[in-house]
C-alpha cells in the first residue's frame, strides 16, 4: 500500500492522498523495519507455495516500500522524516545485497543494463505472443509445456510491467 500510495501521489504531482493516511502509513512502515529485511515465516502471493520464510520478494517489497515513504515524506516538506527513512531504506538495500549475493549473481536476477534486461525479458515477451494458449498471463507456468498451472488473470503480474515506471518516476 505504501508503494502505492507513492505511485499516486508522483503521478499525481502532490502527496495529499498520503497525508490523509499518514498515521497509517506510518504503522505499516514502522512494521516493514523491524520485520522486512528478512521476512519470518508467511503467506506471501506466492500463497500456493503455502508460507515461507526469507522470501526475496517480500524483502525487496519492504525495502521499497520504506524509500517510497521517504519520498512521500519529502514530497510533504517533513525533511527529517524523509532523510530518516531514505537512509533505512538504503541500508536495508546494501544488507539485501549482501545477503542474497551467490558470487557471480544475485540469487534473483537484478539489472540496470539494458541489454541484460532485454535478455531477460525477450523470452518471456515472445512466449506470451506466441503461445497457444489463450489464458490471461498468469504467475504459475509448467514449464515442460507452456501451460498454466492455475491461476488466472493475478494482480500479481503487474511486476511484469515495472520497467515500463522507470523512466516516468524518476
Amino acid at each position: 500500500m505504501v508503494i502505492l500510495t507513492t505511485a499516486i501521489a508522483a503521478l499525481e504531482g502532490h502527496a495529499r492522498y498520503a497525508e490523509e493516511h499518514w498515521n497509517m502509513l506510518i504503522q505499516w512502515v514502522n512494521y516493514l523495519l523491524e520485520n522486512g529485511l528478512d521476512p519470518e515465516n508467511q503467506l506471501c502471493t506466492d500463497d500456493f507455495a503455502r508460507h515461507l520464510a526469507h522470501s526475496v520478494n517480500l524483502s525487496a517489497k519492504a525495502i521499497m516500500g520504506i524509500a517510497c515513504h521517504g519520498k512521500l515524506a519529502k514530497m510533504l516538506g517533513r525533511d527529517d522524516t524523509a532523510e530518516k527513512y531514505t537512509d533505512e531504506a538504503k541500508r536495508m538495500a546494501r544488507e539485501w545485497m549482501k545477503m542474497a549475493d551467490d558470487s557471480s549473481h544475485y540469487r534473483l536476477t537484478l539489472s540496470d543494463d539494458p541489454e541484460t534486461f532485454r535478455k531477460l525479458v525477450t523470452p518471456l515477451h515472445r512466449f506470451i505472443n506466441e503461445t497457444t494458449y489463450r489464458v490471461p498471463m498468469i504467475d504459475w507456468y509448467h514449464t515442460d509445456s507452456g501451460r498454466h498451472a492455475g491461476f488466472k488473470a493475478r494482480s500479481v503480474v503487474g511486476g511484469y510491467y515495472i520497467k515500463l515506471l522507470e523512466t516516468r518516476l524518476e
